[in-house]
């Protein structure tokens, strides 16, 4: 999935964050969950909240509920 456009100095506070890990990279910036595809989430809303904050849907539930 491809990530939305931020801000280098937002996309870099993030990565730095995540302990490295880039936004786009397919693998969840919140948890060592493995590659994500269009497919791990339950709808729209879900693939487009990942390309924003590249959660998995797993820690997407945690932080808005399911």
């Amino acid at each position: 999935m491809k990530p939305t456009e931020k801000s280098p100095a937002i996309d870099n506070l993030m990565s730095y964050l995540a302990g490295g890990k880039k936004r786009g990279g397919g693998v969840c910036m919140m948890c060592p969950s493995t590659l994500m595809s269009p497919s791990d989430f339950n709808d729209d809303v879900s693939r487009k909240e990942a390309s924003i904050s590249g959660m998995c849907q797993k820690c997407q539930d945690k932080i808005f509920g399911e």
